[in-house]
């Protein structure tokens, strides 16, 4: 996935956009300009973005955005159901990134409200758990017309990052050592990050 002109944003927020302000020969070096929304393609959801007084990304240090991570497969059109975790073992790592059907459109251009999200009960399940973080290949982790935060404020709250917009479409299921190192931006609810997967 590229930040381009192009890639799909949350509705109401700014599109991205690369600004030239410096083009060789009329000037000794090329330079741009980047404007984005701080949750625009793959990001970090942190604590601060729905809790007020809550954790930014720059509280947490970097050993937190790395290490083994579990990835499964959701095959469903609907949200994802707590029976669906409840076939997993979660103790098996702290970080969890879940595959559905969205890793099938090989689209980023085109908002779909129809994504898949987390219900409320799976959403519990996480929390229950030892998890320290979780990702989805989706715009967020809950669906479009869930009310408002839930699932946010349930996994924030209880200190679970939230990793949305990956790009799983050619990753299959099972362990791997995951790298996904946000911005370094002082205070951030949120910001983009660069993904990495390596099979264990």
């Amino acid at each position: 996935m590229f930040f381009e002109s192009e890639i799909a944003v949350w509705p109401g927020s700014k599109q991205f956009e690369k600004r030239e302000i410096k083009i060789i020969p009329e000037n000794t070096v090329n330079e741009s300009e980047i404007f984005l929304n701080s949750h625009t393609g793959t990001h970090f959801d942190a604590p601060r973005h729905f809790i007020k007084n809550g954790k930014s990304l720059s509280d947490y240090t970097i050993d937190r955005f790395a290490g083994e991570a579990l990835v499964v497969e959701y095959n469903g059109q609907d949200e994802i159901p707590a029976s669906f975790f409840q076939e997993i073992d979660l103790n098996t790592c702290k970080k969890i990134l879940i595959k559905t059907a969205n890793s099938k459109r090989g689209d980023d251009k085109n908002f779909d409200e129809k994504f898949v999200g987390m219900s409320e009960e799976a959403t519990q399940i996480i929390v229950n758990s030892k998890i320290d973080l979780i990702g989805i290949d989706t715009w967020s982790i809950q669906p479009y017309m869930a009310k408002k935060g839930t699932q946010h404020v349930q996994l924030l709250s209880h200190d679970v990052l939230i990793l949305e917009g990956l790009n799983l479409s050619e990753v299959g299921p099972g362990y791997y050592f995951l790298m996904a190192f946000p911005l370094s931006i002082q205070g951030a609810e949120g910001a983009p990050v660069r993904a990495v997967l390596k099979r264990q």
